[in-house]
């Protein structure tokens, strides 16, 4: 499972993208943006941007994103929850649709990490009320979600060489949406279970849905890549 830094990096990667950071309550949890961009600038913004959604809730404007244009770049933010949120910090050349296509994917990706990240801190403050055993026992959450996401890194980096000639394969010919969709489904996948078979499948059609030239369509279409690992 990512975490909400992974997340945050994965954004970074973008074609034109400076950073991006995630908020919630005020504090900020995960940040890829370059460290001119210190904690207490972020929480200020983070802060700013809370007020604007509210506002815009208030207005019957629920999950709206805001973005602000500048000579030099351009800030995008969307709404998590009641009290957090997502901003990408881009250059204008920056392609939008890429960038809210990535951010549509990783606010579905966002919502139960911050989720956890409420239940976390409010186990760490009732531990710091109660006696110890309470103490303890926050501290025992931490340290499975921990041995948690050792275990997903472990997974990722033994992904077999075949997944990552054919992501490359997809990239080559989408270019960065390619990376998202690729991403995208093998994380569904992995998530529920489902047969290297079925999901290859599955997003070869997405794939080739997404190709108008018909030539990369023919090269997509009959590649062997899509050959599912020996079980």
């Amino acid at each position: 499972m990512k975490t909400i830094q992974d997340i945050c990096n994965e954004l970074k990667g973008l074609e034109g993208s400076v950073g991006a950071f995630v908020w919630n309550n005020g504090g900020c949890l995960g940040s890829s943006l370059p460290k001119a961009y210190d904690a207490a600038r972020l929480t200020q913004t983070a802060a700013e941007l809370s007020r604007l959604t509210q506002l815009a809730q208030k207005a019957s404007y629920n999950h709206c994103a805001c973005v602000f244009h500048w000579q030099r770049a351009t800030l995008f933010s969307w709404a998590l929850q009641e009290s957090g949120g997502l901003a990408i910090l881009a250059l204008p050349t920056a392609p939008r649709g890429v960038l809210e296509l990535s951010a549509s994917m990783a606010v579905e990706d966002l919502l139960p990490l911050l989720a956890q990240a409420s239940q976390i801190a409010a186990a760490a403050v009732a531990g710091a009320l109660a006696p110890g055993p309470s103490t303890a026992t926050a501290a025992n959450t931490a340290t499975a979600a921990n041995t948690a996401t050792a275990a997903n890194t472990a997974t990722a980096a033994a992904e077999p060489p075949k997944l990552r000639e054919l992501e490359d394969l997809v990239v080559w010919e989408l270019g960065p949406t390619g990376r998202v969709l690729f991403s995208r489904a093998r994380q569904k996948a992995y998530q529920a279970g489902l047969p290297e078979s079925s999901w290859l499948h599955n997003l070869r059609a997405a794939v080739l849905a997404d190709l108008g030239d018909p030539s990369a369509w023919a090269s997509i279409a009959t590649s062997v890549m899509w050959i599912p690992s020996p079980s």
